[in-house]
């Protein structure tokens, strides 16, 4: 199952640490036998320079329509994660919303997910947790359906 780690970069304040949190994730997904696209393997701003626009926006879009479930991180502002929320929120697909408990959400942001039914959870220490508990409730959800 292929699943989109979404969050910010080209805007961190603090570039390695989004990339280790973000590859963080994408461990704890891969161990439960899922599929991570995590953006900044393929486009990274820094380590990509080369990459044009138009191809990040091609190669992530098409990770987008591939993916089965989404992790959203809000924990900093992001142009690109904002443009990603509404291309999932029109997507009948799970996503995993995160924002750390003190991140500034925008009110916009927060209304336009609940508003779709979508919500937000505030993280302290135990992402890896989140995700993993997340995780294997998608995979039990599959396993009942199918």
């Amino acid at each position: 199952m292929s699943i989109y780690i979404s969050g910010a970069l080209k805007g961190s304040k603090d570039i390695d640490r989004a990339r280790a949190k973000y590859e963080s994730i994408a461990s704890v997904l891969r161990h439960r036998g899922m599929v991570p696209y995590v953006p900044h393997k393929t486009t990274d701003p820094e380590f990509n320079r080369d990459a044009t626009p138009e191809t990040v926006f091609a190669l992530d879009l098409a990770a987008i329509h591939r993916s089965k479930a989404a992790v959203l991180i809000l924990d900093e502002p992001s142009l690109g994660v904002g443009l990603e929320i509404g291309l999932f929120a029109s997507r009948d697909i799970p996503l995993l919303i995160l924002c750390e408990q003190n991140c500034d959400l925008s009110r916009f942001a927060a209304g336009f997910l609940a508003a779709n039914n979508h919500e937000v959870i505030r993280y302290t220490d135990d992402l890896e947790d989140v995700i993993d508990s997340w995780a294997t409730r998608m995979l039990q959800g599959l396993r009942l359906s199918a």
